[in-house]
């Protein structure tokens, strides 16, 4: 079970903070730095590119790890992971991503960079459900395309922010001052691996990570994806509270155990397994016994434009 460390509560965003068991068991590097550092190169597939696979090359000792929702930007067209993947030392292969850059099929630069964003927790959600289905029936981690940018395009007019290129990283650059205030109040809790995250009385995602340096690194991105989903909405007058919040993260650690999951091989090396019920989608990423990245999500409501439908003690 896990030990609460913090909750946070700014207008109708709730974030509530803890530490799960047995953290930090597996060595692996947070795959924006390891760019930085230029241990790993992530290009197109080829000269001509496809939309729907790069190419990454790891030069280094090191397992390398990129978590779902992921963006990189730069080569024919910015991009993000389709799945959480964990890269072998010495290796190469294929990953699966989606366009989140509709009007763009031209370099910008030879190889990608990582941004300091991910998608929102509602289109997260689209691309697991789409990405297990697709999964059941081809055995490719491939999402929805035309979805995906459906969901770019719903965004950039939520917040009234134009692209010539149709690039969800530009509602980041028109708003980031916007974006940046609203999440100040929130800071990432030393120790942590994993965090609940709420809109009013509604769940919307949980992230644990095997490692706490990874956390902290990917608690500031993961933020700004979810700034998109609450930002717009006012706060409710239903008091959402520490004890709530714990209550539902306690629930779902009772209940995982029990989910139905179908296993599938990882991207890079592991495996996953996946879970899918009317109120929740997620997955488990797992490598020599150790969990590497655990996500969970509301699930996708067509009639619900902030992606959030039902309390995650439902699940």
């Amino acid at each position: 079970m896990p030990r609460f460390l913090s909750f946070h509560k700014e207008g109708c965003l709730s974030v509530l903070q803890f530490v799960s068991d047995k953290p930090d068991s597996f060595e692996y590097i947070f795959g924006p730095d390891a760019i930085a550092r230029n241990l790993i190169e992530i290009s197109e597939i080829n000269q001509s590119g496809i939309v729907n696979n790069i190419c990454y090359v790891n030069h280094s000792e090191y397992f390398i790890f990129f978590t779902d929702g992921d963006v990189i930007i730069g080569a024919k067209q910015n991009r993000v992971f389709n799945t959480s993947v964990l890269l072998a030392p010495k290796s190469k292969t294929n990953i699966p991503v989606s366009c989140v850059e509709q009007g763009r099929w031209h370099y910008s630069a030879s190889k990608f960079t990582a941004s300091d964003f991910s998608i929102p927790s509602g289109m997260r959600a689209e691309k697991v459900k789409d990405v297990s289905d697709n999964l059941k029936s081809s055995k490719k981690y491939y999402a929805n395309q035309g979805k995906v940018w459906s969901e770019v395009a719903k965004y950039s007019e939520r917040f009234n922010v134009h692209s010539n290129t149709f690039d969800y990283g530009e509602i980041f650059n028109q708003r980031r001052y916007d974006l940046d205030k609203f999440l100040a109040g929130f800071q990432c809790s030393r120790g942590a691996n994993g965090m609940a995250v709420f809109i009013n009385n509604k769940f919307l995602s949980i992230d644990i990570f095997n490692r706490t340096d990874i956390f902290a690194k990917y608690f500031p991105k993961l933020l700004k994806g979810v700034a998109l989903d609450a930002f717009h909405l006012p706060e409710s007058r239903y008091q959402f509270s520490q004890q709530t919040a714990e209550d539902e993260v306690l629930s779902f650690f009772r209940k995982y155990n029990d989910l139905k999951f179908e296993t599938f091989p990882g991207v890079g090396v592991g495996e996953e397994k996946r879970f899918e019920t009317p109120e929740s989608v997620g997955s488990e990423l797992t490598y020599d016994g150790n969990m590497i990245h655990l996500s969970a999500l509301n699930s996708p409501d067509k009639n619900n434009s902030s992606g959030i439908n039902t309390r995650f003690r439902r699940f």
